[in-house]
């Protein structure tokens, strides 16, 4: 775990169609030993809000793979306004394997997280497209980060993801627009040595 404390991950999410292959047990081991290293776990009904430079922001994980997304989606965004969040993320594992582009569910879902207050969405698989809903960044899909399922997968293409929110008086009030950078999910084009 320490090589994503040094990396200055501060959270990850649980919520993608592989959380359960170990089973149960699996999941909440890795959940505790995720919380154990100091990297905020969440993801499915697991929405934690972090207190980060004194605001606190909710942490949404969604895993549309599995069906029920929009009921959960609401509950949790429900449940991380209730615990006082004033900036709310939103991360979805959802979309079609290899398919570059959003399709009509990840849209809705896109809409239906801003509608009930997400200030950020965003999502992983294959890169896919960035569009503005009400000025909420929506990043459909960032890439695999960091992925261990394939020795050579054809597409190695990642993005990292950074924005910058300023607020006043403890409310949001703007940002400066997000910056996108390139990354591979290995340091070499030739085969995946998994050090993106």
């Amino acid at each position: 775990m320490r090589v994503l404390t040094e990396g200055s991950v501060e959270a990850a999410t649980l919520a993608n169609n592989h959380s359960y292959d170990y089973g149960n047990e699996g999941y909440w081991d890795t959940f505790g030993t995720l919380g154990k290293a100091g990297v905020m776990p969440f993801g499915y009904e697991e929405s934690p809000v972090m207190l980060i430079k004194g605001i606190p922001v909710g942490l949404i994980g969604i895993n549309d793979l599995t069906g029920g997304a929009e009921t959960q989606l609401i509950a949790e965004l429900e449940k991380v306004k209730r615990k006082g969040a004033r900036l709310i993320i939103c991360y979805f594992h959802w979309g079609t394997e290899l398919e570059p582009y959003a399709d009509e569910n990840q849209r809705d879902l896109a809409h239906l997280a801003i509608d009930h207050g997400a200030h950020l969405v965003l999502g992983a698989h294959r890169l896919q497209g960035i569009a503005y809903i009400e000025d909420v960044p929506v990043l459909y899909s960032l890439g695999n980060f960091c992925f261990g399922g394939n020795s050579n997968p054809r597409d190695k293409d990642a993005l990292i993801y950074q924005e910058r929110f300023a607020f006043e008086d403890g409310y949001l009030h703007g940002s400066d627009g997000g910056t996108l950078i390139a990354c591979r999910i290995s340091s070499t084009p030739y085969y995946n040595d998994y050090r993106p």
